[in-house]
């Protein structure tokens, strides 16, 4: 069944408390900086000190240790220079000096204020040793979540000269350059860290040699959370909150988060950046209303008419050719259905509760659902007897009220 839209006064109600939870979040979704090290020293095992600044011969000369690096799709562990084309050494073959180490370790409490995270949690974990040469390159993709707490990357480029190279991170469809200036003049290194959920791109290397170094960001767990006096909900939160609740006493609100999670991941310790404040004034705000706090997942099909204009005698497209889905002519919607599941309490613990379908009475979006990237899309075209249509799927994690 398509949803209803729902008046304008429950619109109002709605946008009020859309807008007063989107205040809350302020935390960036990236931040850089540089690295300050009295040295760079690196030492990979088999191979020696690794030389800073890198040329080509010295890619060569670690071709026993640096294997071309491989990426994911779906289930699958590919290798395709076309996507990607970098070369990596595992973590176990590298050794940070003391001066590098300490170094990196002294700007995570900067990146902690910089992503919104707790302060003091924040571990950072060698990955990789990736080495970009001249036509190095990896297309846009997101990180995996590859250790329990893990909540995103770090990167490190060391001084090395090269052209372009620019790293691209996308905070909601916005892309962040980085260019490593002072890396690529071989005068520092500098960093850059993000959420793994974050799309993010390496442009092409034009010239000359790119390495960095890839951390994993883990937070650390903590004890159990002691109240502070201080702890208050956000008063316009709590406002927006109670005038939603007496609109609709009977129907949950439902806040959608920006950032994707894994189901281990959804957990109030883990959230990322801005869900992160959202949430704590969601929860305080709904201990001083009574309201219970729950998160799951929102699954939304939208299924529409569509046209890729290929109709017609010697025009028609066939089911096996490729589906252009940014140029596809959208048509009038004709079922919309929006349901909750896989809960889990404040706590991050999983509960057992009944799937709830979702209206728009119940959602309080700081990104709208129109604006909402689908994980999957499925196209029918023409088939003679039926119009051609469009079906899409969206997940998001959320929270409840």
């Amino acid at each position: 069944m398509a949803r209803k839209k729902t008046a304008n006064s429950s619109q109002s109600t709605l946008e009020k408390l859309a807008v007063a939870i989107g205040a809350c979040g302020k935390s960036a979704a990236c931040c850089s900086g540089r690295i300050e090290a009295d040295d760079f020293e690196i030492t990979i095992a088999g191979a020696g000190t690794l030389p800073l600044p890198m040329r080509a011969k010295h890619v060569r000369e670690l071709s026993d240790v640096a294997k071309p690096a491989p990426y994911g799709k779906r289930t699958e562990t590919l290798t395709d220079p076309a996507v990607r084309n970098s070369l990596e050494i595992d973590s176990a073959k590298v050794e940070l000096s003391a001066a590098l180490q300490g170094a990196i370790d002294d700007q995570l409490p900067v990146i902690e204020c910089g992503l919104g995270l707790p302060p003091g949690r924040l571990k950072a974990e060698l990955y990789k040793l990736l080495i970009y040469p001249t036509g190095g390159r990896f297309r846009k993709h997101r990180d995996s979540e590859k250790r329990k707490g893990m909540v995103g990357s770090l990167i490190v480029v060391l001084p090395s000269k090269f052209k372009r190279g620019s790293l691209l991170v996308w905070e909601k469809d916005r892309p962040r350059r980085f260019d490593f200036g002072q890396a690529r003049l071989e005068q520092a290194a500098e960093y850059v860290a993000f959420y793994a959920d974050c799309e993010h791109e390496v442009e092409r290397v034009e010239s000359g040699v790119r390495v960095c170094l890839a951390f994993n960001l883990i937070v650390k767990p903590s004890g159990k959370r002691k109240r502070k006096p201080s702890d208050t909900a956000d008063p316009v939160v709590v406002d927006a909150l109670s005038d939603r609740l007496a609109a609709h006493p009977q129907k949950p609100i439902v806040f959608p988060l920006d950032h994707h999670y894994t189901a281990a991941g959804l957990k109030p310790n883990l959230l990322k950046g801005a869900d992160r404040e959202i949430a704590e004034q969601v929860r305080l705000a709904s201990e001083q209303l009574g309201c219970r706090l729950h998160f799951g997942q929102v699954s939304r099909h939208l299924c529409q008419y569509a046209d890729d204009e290929t109709f017609g005698y010697g025009r028609r497209s066939y089911r096996s050719d490729p589906v252009d889905y940014d140029n596809l002519n959208i048509g009038e919607s004709y079922d919309d259905e929006i349901v909750i599941d896989g809960w889990k309490d404040a706590s991050g613990k999983s509960v057992s509760l009944a799937d709830l379908p979702c209206d728009e009475i119940m959602l309080a979006c700081t990104t709208p659902v129109e604006q909402w990237k689908p994980t999957r899309q499925d196209y029918e075209g023409y088939t003679g007897n039926a119009g051609n249509t469009l079906d899409r799927w969206y997940h998001q994690r959320a929270m409840g009220s």
